[in-house]
């Protein structure tokens, strides 16, 4: 194959990627909550305007929300103007999210290009096509690129870090490592490629200086340029790494090797990178990984986005097991490889499908703003989103008319939110945690017209049973079902199936609105 064809290869390669992840990115549209974690770091980007970073107690360098936070500052030039962001992320969500979506499905398909580097500097040009598609196509990769997390950074530097490693460029190498460490800590696992790459280059008898402390030096200084704030409070740093010692006293080894990594890759693949990373040229990247999963497999509370770290040298690992296999039989090559990588596209499609459509949540909410009675809402995580009247009115003078939106009407008045959205960029950060996130407490005797109620599967551990309510008194008016279940993560609130999305009509957990038909009805919360 000539360069320029695997050149236009890669590029198609590419265009997948990016379009697998820019698929069904607008998920969620009137949800704030749609992704947990999307409103940690936007209300950190908006903290950012009148405050240093100051979450790193909460185990999250500052990396993330630095970038997120330059994100707002372009779109306030482009597009937001001079609305309050903590309105807009309540009133229409996808105003914050979507440009830092799309960022993340940047990050995801441009990924392809350092796990296509790594396999090619492992094996050949071959191998490295073979890689990158498998990574373009990742059920979990695809996943991560639609969400505005960490998660689709992470794995972008993860897979310089170890591409650079691959090609002895060893300073490089330190700063993708530290850049990695600033957006989240679960890149630490990465000093055991760079520590095995310094070996190899004293013994190959370069100096020191050049093979080892030079490159700590920049990762240690990329690490400091990309989250500053280390050095303005070292004991919240240090209390944010060791917070993260609560999260082990389980074993979570099957659930990451039995269901995450062979719904990512499908078993043929999945094998196939293990496969791969036997090679010896492979060696930093093999220990890197046995290194992830060793942290990964005493987890109590283990999610699936937590193993992304290991889906760069997997890919690669994929890419080098089918090019070996291409070069002793090709039949059995393009079995192989029909078999690695068609499942997981096909599970990435089905993906991409159910989240272009409407959540459960944005279908109750149209219902609930139809009806335009006050409501309470509760279930959690599963909450349908809505606002009190007196912050729709306050937010409607904040926002510019581009930015306003209907949303349902919360009952109660529970703070002065003119007052609130008064205190401009200086209350951002705190006005937007007002309203996003006032419905989470569980209201066992609810006072309004209405009550929707989000309904998490009955083993999702992060909420309890919903609180029980005479069906008498209230009578169910509207269900909105996401249909089957299939196979889904225990611990997080991103209501989507893991694998099996046969059955699945549309993202969200089960909703249902009840009205009250005797009792009070005045509309007041209860507290």
């Amino acid at each position: 194959m000539s360069a320029r064809t695997h050149r236009a290869a890669l590029l198609a390669i590419g265009a997948v990627a990016l379009a697998a992840r820019l698929w069904g990115i607008g998920f969620g549209a009137t949800q704030p909550l749609a992704r947990p974690d999307e409103e940690f770091f936007a209300l950190r980007a908006m903290g950012l305007f009148s405050h240093p970073y100051d979450a790193l107690a909460n185990g999250w360098p500052g990396g993330y929300a630095s970038l997120l936070h330059a994100l707002l500052r372009l779109e306030r030039i482009f597009s937001l103007g001079d609305a309050n962001l903590a309105c807009a992320l309540a009133v229409r969500p996808l105003s914050i999210y979507l440009p830092a979506r799309a960022l993340s499905a940047v990050f995801g398909a441009a990924s392809i290009l350092p796990v296509y580097g790594l396999a090619r500097a492992w094996r050949s040009e071959g191998a490295g096509l073979f890689a990158a598609a498998a990574y373009a196509v990742n059920l979990l990769a695809v996943r991560d690129g639609h969400f505005a997390v960490t998660d689709a950074p992470l794995c972008f530097l993860v897979a310089c870090c170890l591409w650079a490693c691959a090609r002895n460029a060893l300073l490089a190498a330190g700063a993708f490592a530290g850049a990695a460490l600033g957006i989240k800590y679960s890149a630490a696992p990465l000093v055991v490629p760079c520590a095995i790459c310094a070996v190899l280059a004293l013994r190959r008898g370069e100096p020191p200086l050049r093979a080892a402390l030079l490159p700590t030096l920049v990762a240690l200084l990329a690490f400091l340029l990309v989250t500053p704030s280390v050095l303005r409070d070292p004991a919240a740093f240090w209390s944010g790494v060791q917070s993260h010692a609560a999260r082990y006293g389980a074993s979570a080894l099957p659930f990451y090797s039995g269901r995450v990594l062979p719904a990512a890759f499908g078993w043929t693949g999945f094998a196939l990178g293990a496969a791969g990373l036997a090679n010896r040229r492979a060696l930093p990247a093999a220990a890197f990984a046995l290194c992830v999963i060793a942290l990964l497999a005493p987890l109590q509370i283990p999610y699936a986005r937590y193993a992304s770290p290991l889906l760069p040298p997997l890919a690669a690992g994929v890419g080098i097991a089918l090019d070996a296999l291409l070069r002793r039989n090709r039949i059995v090559a393009a079995a192989l490889a029909a078999a690695a990588l068609l499942p997981p596209a096909l599970r990435t499609a089905q993906l991409d499908r159910l989240l272009s459509r409407e959540d459960t949540r944005d279908l109750a909410a149209r219902w609930l703003i139809r009806e335009g009675r006050p409501v309470e809402s509760f279930g959690g995580w599963a909450h349908v989103h809505a606002l009190e009247r007196g912050a729709q009115e306050a937010c409607a003078g904040a926002l510019p008319p581009h930015l306003r939106a209907p949303v349902p009407t919360l009952a109660g008045s529970s703070r002065p939110w003119g007052e609130l959205v008064g205190k401009g960029a200086t209350g951002w950060e705190a006005l937007g945690n007002a309203l996003v996130r006032p419905t989470l407490d569980d209201v066992a005797d609810p006072e309004a017209e209405l009550v929707v109620d989000g309904r998490a599967p009955a083993d999702f551990v992060n909420l309890g049973p919903p609180a029980a309510l005479d069906e008498v008194c209230w009578p169910e008016q509207a269900r909105f079902s996401p249909g089957a279940l299939g196979i889904r993560e225990r611990f997080d609130a991103f209501f989507v199936p893991l694998d099996s999305f046969s059955g699945a009509i549309r993202p969200g957990p089960e909703v249902i609105v009840r009205r009250r038909v005797c009792g009070n009805s005045a509309g007041t919360r209860t507290r």
